[in-house]
């Protein structure tokens, strides 16, 4: 998989990240709901909520995935965060 692009609105994308001051927070029950919810949905076997910071992806929530954060340069959600587009990856193992 290739790195992904920065995108154009990287600045500002990263003020409002810092912003919310989620990063590194706590695992909170409100998120991990969602994330179970998502792999019964969607029959799959992790789900993650994804913020993308300037050097990392860092799992507020993640269901079937122990990892709290991978480097950005290897992220999907770097990937998907350049357009507002579906972003569908039909087989990670290929990617």
């Amino acid at each position: 998989m290739e790195a992904p692009r920065i995108p154009s609105n990287e600045k500002e994308r990263l003020e409002t990240l810092l912003r919310l001051r989620i990063l590194d927070t706590p695992s909170d029950d409100r998120y991990d709901r969602y994330t179970q919810i998502c792999t019964r949905l969607f029959d799959v076997p992790i789900a993650v909520i994804s913020l993308v910071d300037k050097y990392r992806q860092w799992f507020k929530s993640a269901c079937g995935l122990d990892a709290r954060e991978t480097p950005r340069k290897i992220s999907f959600c770097g990937h998907a965060i350049l357009n507002d587009d579906i972003f569908e990856v039909q087989d990670a193992l290929q990617d």
